[in-house]
């Protein structure tokens, strides 16, 4: 951790800069940094989006979230390893909706 704290230090100041401001505040680290961003996607390209975000966690996982968009409306996917509650109304481990 140490050894990345120059880098650390260096987005703080820039992100100082950027807000015009001469102290950066704790609550300064959530507030954005441009005063919008209007990103619009259709259901296809949110879903090839968030396919390639899970291409890091492997081509099991990517086809298992390709098979919950194929589906019609959402699917569950309970963790391995854990109990589920034992009443109908339980949460799911993992809800992926498909858009």
């Amino acid at each position: 951790m140490n050894r990345n704290l120059p880098a650390f230090h260096r987005y703080l100041k820039l992100r100082a800069r950027m807000m015009k401001v001469d102290k950066l505040h704790y609550y300064d680290l959530y507030a954005p940094l441009v005063s919008s961003v209007d990103l619009k996607y259709t259901p296809g390209e949110a879903q090839k989006l968030v396919l390639a975000a899970v291409a890091p966690l492997g081509t099991d996982y990517q086809a298992t979230i390709g098979r919950a968009f194929d589906s019609a409306g959402s699917i569950f996917i309970p963790t391995k390893g854990r109990r589920r509650a034992p009443t109908p109304t339980a949460a799911p481990t993992m809800f992926i909706p498909t858009c």
